[in-house]
């Protein structure tokens, strides 16, 4: 099984409950870290492989010892969240 750093990375460091930054700020910090082109493929390479990987352990990759990631929407209704997800793009229903 994978152990997905970069993605631990962004959970633990910029959308971690601990870590108290608003929802704006968090995007803001994932933002400037995109543009590094290095990192951006090596997360984008994890994420690619995690999605397809149907033993991801999402929930200890969300909730751990070592960091609780934030959940930043609920489904409400059982309806999908609508807004912006956390790069800003729109998302609907």
């Amino acid at each position: 099984m994978a152990d997905y750093p970069q993605i631990r990375h962004v959970l633990s460091a910029i959308l971690s409950t601990e870590t108290g930054l608003s929802d704006e700020a968090a995007r803001l910090m994932l933002l400037r870290a995109l543009k590094n082109n290095d990192w951006t493929h090596l997360f984008e390479q994890e994420l690619a492989q995690a999605f397809s990987m149907p033993d991801t352990p999402w929930s200890n990759l969300l909730f751990n010892d070592d960091y609780e990631g934030l959940q930043i929407s609920k489904r409400v209704g059982g309806q999908k969240p609508c807004g912006k997800d956390p790069l800003g793009h729109n998302v609907s229903r």
